[in-house]
């Protein structure tokens, strides 16, 4: 989901949320593209495991960076565009983690600020 279609239907209310989810987004595609110019599957999950490893000392909690990981790789194979609800269902999560999965937009854990810096450095190199 882009960042106009959050405004628009005004799904999320925190602005926090917005920025967040448009860079988990922005990860999602730039990886796809540099994955789809590679040969094989092992380079693909290679790049996706680096490029993720990049945002590992930005995140305060364990659990954070780990539902990051979660969301960015359920952005990237979801098959619907319906949000947090297409993540649970790409992914085959239990319907109890979505509670979860919001809680993790409004986080103290990381810094959106930092997240984007690195995302910038990410995409520079």
């Amino acid at each position: 989901m882009c960042y106009n279609e959050i405004t628009k239907t005004n799904q999320y209310s925190h602005k926090g949320e917005c920025l967040c989810i448009q860079i988990i987004s922005f990860i999602c595609r730039s990886v796809n593209n540099k994955a789809a110019t590679q040969t094989n599957d092992f380079t693909r999950f290679h790049l996706i495991e680096k490029v993720l490893d990049d945002f590992r000392n930005l995140f305060h909690r364990k659990a954070t960076y780990q539902w990051f990981v979660i969301l960015v790789i359920g952005f990237m194979v979801r098959y619907d565009h319906l949000g947090v609800t297409s993540v649970i269902r790409a992914l085959s999560l239990d319907g109890n983690c979505y509670e979860t999965m919001l809680h993790f937009f409004r986080s103290k854990a990381y810094q959106l600020s930092a997240i984007r810096q690195r995302w910038c450095e990410v995409v520079r190199g």
